[in-house]
């Protein structure tokens, strides 16, 4: 009787032992890899630890049907990777789990799981280009198209400009039989009195913010872009992109894609001369001007291109574009402390200008006759031909113009007032008008206010706009 309570005791006590043994092996799992909320590749690495690696003997991890064991490592991690090309096809977009269980020497079971995501942002569009004008009856819009199943969240255009900011902000579409579900819109308000919401006479640069929630938050931005809704503005041409120059029968065009080509305004064709990257910078960075045979433009990695019946030349690199008329191009070094006039036809440089360590903004013009006349901000008159000074000012002269016979130059006399003086030779001569604040240094043909060009939207024809004197003027 006593051998048997003795054995009975030490049975009680070993079944104690391992429920105590059990209640030490308690499994807690956690996580470490993969610690980014995207799938970015075709395999999904995962990397566990666990609460008491001695006690555990078997870890898997389960992913839309693949179940896969993972090892122990050395540092007392459990690892291992599932291959997505197993799936036997593409994994759809949106929301995926990847679960871990553990299980311990005693029968314990621990699990833990992560969300990824398969993941594209959703495609921002809307209707401007850099340098494009705004007009009467062209109303800004945007638009954020989701990759499904997500859906956008937000969406908001902000206008900058020096006169004050204006912000539109998207809301999703009205439910309706053919409205996509997760698509936000901004449409700029406009009323039957000519209002809108945007205001006119400004220069802005737009930013537009899209999100879905899921994602980071994507940012544009836009720029410069002008507000005219004078109702004196008239459309008389368009063309498959910004117009950068135009003569009296071509166009020298931008796309949205980057493709720059030239038109034949009496037929429409386009002769595309090349794709600029956006790479180094954005594409309002890209000018150009006509020549007889072609063109010469600035891409937007620093190159200077000559282009003539098909065939493309360099001009020059790490240089900017300042002015071309016939067969004579000026450009200065990206340092801008050195001037140069080339020649097209026979492919030579000539010096016309250094300053080593200068940063005073050089600008040039050309006449028909290939006469050049150039101004810097920190010279005090205009060069002409052979060196010859025009006029003598304190100094802050910008973008010199001429017509061969007349010089004009814009002469910032302090930060509010930037008249504009002429001169031919050495007389002094009024000319009215000027140069928009704000408006960066390009290619500016017709400075004189003799015609006004609007560009026109991303996917609608751009245009040309003359302004008619005859209208009444605006309310």
């Amino acid at each position: 009787m006593q051998a048997y309570r003795r054995y009975v005791g030490t049975a009680i006590a070993f079944v104690l032992s391992l429920s105590a043994q059990a209640a030490d092996a308690a499994v807690t799992v956690r996580i470490v890899e993969p610690s980014n909320a995207f799938i970015e590749s075709d395999t999904i690495p995962v990397r566990v630890a666990a609460s008491s690696p001695d006690d555990i003997y078997y870890v898997e991890a389960e992913f839309e049907g693949l179940v896969i064991e993972l090892t122990p490592t050395e540092d007392g991690y459990f690892e291992g990777s599932f291959d997505l090309g197993e799936l036997g096809g593409d994994l759809p977009y949106g929301p995926h789990v990847v679960t871990v269980d553990a299980y311990s020497t005693f029968s314990e079971w621990a699990s833990a799981q992560r969300t990824l995501h398969r993941y594209a942002p959703p495609t921002v569009g809307w209707n401007v280009l850099p340098n494009d004008t705004l007009t009467h009856g062209w109303r800004f819009d945007a638009k954020c198209i989701p990759t499904p199943p997500y859906e956008c969240t937000s969406l908001v255009a902000r206008f900058v400009s020096a006169e004050g900011n204006t912000t539109l902000g998207g809301q999703p579409p009205p439910p309706s039989e053919s409205s996509v579900p997760g698509r936000r819109y901004i449409k700029e308000r406009q009323s039957s009195t000519g209002w809108y919401e945007i205001p006119s006479g400004r220069t802005y640069t737009i930013t537009i913010e899209a999100s879905d929630g899921v994602g980071p938050t994507i940012t544009r931005t836009v720029g410069p872009v002008h507000v005219d809704r004078s109702r004196r503005l008239t459309v008389v041409e368009r063309a498959p992109g910004a117009i950068l120059d135009f003569d009296a029968t071509r166009l020298l065009v931008l796309d949205h894609r980057g493709r720059i080509g030239i038109v034949d305004r009496a037929t429409a064709a386009v002769r595309w001369m090349g794709t600029i990257s956006q790479d180094a910078a954005p594409l309002s960075t890209v000018y150009g001007a006509l020549t007889p045979s072609g063109a010469v433009y600035q891409t937007t990695n620093g190159y200077i291109f000559s282009w003539s019946d098909g065939t493309r030349q360099s001009v020059a690199r790490t240089a900017r574009l300042d002015a071309v008329n016939g067969d004579t191009v000026v450009f200065t070094m990206t340092d801008d402390d050195r001037g140069f006039a080339h020649s097209l036809s026979t492919g030579t440089d000539t010096l016309l200008w250094s300053s080593p360590g200068s940063r005073s903004p050089f600008q040039a013009d050309i006449t028909d006759s290939g006469e050049i006349y150039y101004g810097t901000y920190e010279g005090a008159s205009i060069v002409g031909p052979g060196g010859a000074l025009l006029g003598d000012h304190e100094g802050n002269l910008q973008r010199p113009i001429t017509d061969g016979t007349l010089a004009a130059a814009h002469h910032r006399r302090d930060a509010r007032r930037r008249p504009v003086v002429g001169r031919a030779h050495e007389l002094e001569l009024p000319v009215h008008g000027g140069w928009r604040r704000g408006v960066p240094r390009r290619l500016d043909h017709g400075q004189l206010g003799r015609a006004a060009r609007a560009r026109g939207p991303r996917r609608l024809p751009e245009e040309r706009w003359r302004r008619q004197p005859g209208v009444a003027a605006d309310p």
